[in-house]
């Protein structure tokens, strides 16, 4: 996710944050230090009301944080990799690279990151019992976090994609019908109907209440309907890829150029409709790859004087795989790494070929319609 920053891994799985987390966590801690803890414990210093309201910030993103961590764990439970936890506006979202085999396996994965938020719940009102009576700071900061713990699993329960609650409704179709894709659209169907429902209510705060808490509530239901779609849409392509390998789309004749010529003559040579790439070649051997897209970015008066070289992508940097590479990994890895071309290769390390993230998309496209 290039819109995000790495900050560590657990169990080899890299945690990253969205550059939208420290506008939510400004916020909150605002919010919380301006009028949640003042309204309810008015007679603290004010220096308290901000290093408690940090604090809880930052324990109730850790709380998130676990949350996606319990799936991710029954997720690797289930010989299905986790590449990666990123938190984000909202909350967080584990990559998992692959989906489920089984119904049952769908459900455990699903309901794991309820039961944790749930768990943590728990231990937060019993911090509160136990702090109640020596420390008032901790004990409000104890309240809060029990409280927003038990909204975040009965939240991500609702029955609709993308949140957990979707999920265990996918399992639970899955398992009646047999049929995942079937499956899936329901689920996606019911986050599509949640993301209306709480769109239109907010639209109702925010004009015949005059609350702009209404405008939270439509930003979250825009942001639920395009998760549901995309999942919808996600899975449709995996259906479509499966089964289907490198060998099957890729180009193994692909235009050639030099690390020497200039990104002008590049554009001359390669005629009125340009292949989205050239294979850059020096001596005999594979330098790198020329995304053509990158031409674009350079001024039209500085393009002679620009060398492909200095704009491909080097041969080092380039993903490559064997012809008998799953597609869907494929595109993975091009996502992963922000290079749309993955090299592929013979056991004697020779490129054989090339396979775009365009082609990939094309090539679900026509199976899907099929």
């Amino acid at each position: 996710m290039q819109s995000s920053v790495k900050i560590g891994r657990i169990h080899g799985i890299e945690l990253r944050l969205h550059f939208s987390w420290f506008f939510i966590f400004v916020l909150l801690t605002v919010a919380l230090a301006l009028d949640y803890f003042p309204s309810s414990q008015p007679n603290w210093p004010p220096g308290i009301y901000w290093l408690i309201s940090i604090l809880t910030s930052l324990l109730f993103f850790a709380c998130v944080l676990a949350h996606e961590l319990a799936h991710s764990f029954i997720s690797i439970r289930h010989s299905i990799p986790v590449s990666s936890i990123t938190l984000f506006l909202f909350g967080g979202i584990a990559r998992i690279m692959r989906e489920p085999q089984s119904p049952s396996g769908e459900f455990k994965i699903a309901i794991a990151g309820p039961l944790c938020s749930f768990s943590i719940a728990a231990l937060f009102a019993l911090l509160f019992h136990l702090f109640s009576e020596f420390s008032k700071p901790l004990t409000a900061m104890f309240h809060y976090l029990c409280w927003i713990n038990l909204l975040l699993a009965a939240f991500n329960l609702l029955p609709g994609f993308p949140l957990d609650g979707g999920r265990v409704l996918r399992s639970f179709v899955w398992w009646r019908t047999g049929n995942y894709l079937k499956a899936t659209y329901v689920a996606h169907l019911g986050g599509r109907i949640i993301a209306f429902i709480l769109m239109g209510g907010g639209v109702i705060l925010m004009f015949a209440m005059r609350s702009l808490d209404g405008l939270w509530l439509v930003l979250i239901g825009w942001l639920l309907h395009a998760f549901a779609v995309g999942s919808y849409r996600q899975t449709r392509l995996r259906e479509a890829l499966a089964g289907l390998s490198a060998s099957r789309i890729m180009n193994s004749n692909p235009p050639v150029t030099s690390p020497w010529v200039t990104a002008e003559k590049v554009v001359e040579d390669m005629g009125l409709i340009p292949p989205p790439y050239a294979l850059v070649v020096d001596e005999g051997r594979v330098k790198g790859v020329l995304v053509l897209e990158k031409i674009k970015k350079i001024p039209s008066h500085l393009r002679s004087l620009t060398l492909v070289g200095r704009i491909m992508e080097p041969f080092e940097k380039v993903r490559r795989a064997p012809p008998e590479a799953p597609l869907l990994s494929l595109l993975e890895e091009m996502e992963e790494s922000g290079v749309p071309v993955v090299l592929i290769t013979n056991p004697e390390g020779e490129v054989v070929g090339i396979v775009t993230k365009e082609e990939i998309l094309r090539a679900a496209r026509f199976r899907a319609d099929l």
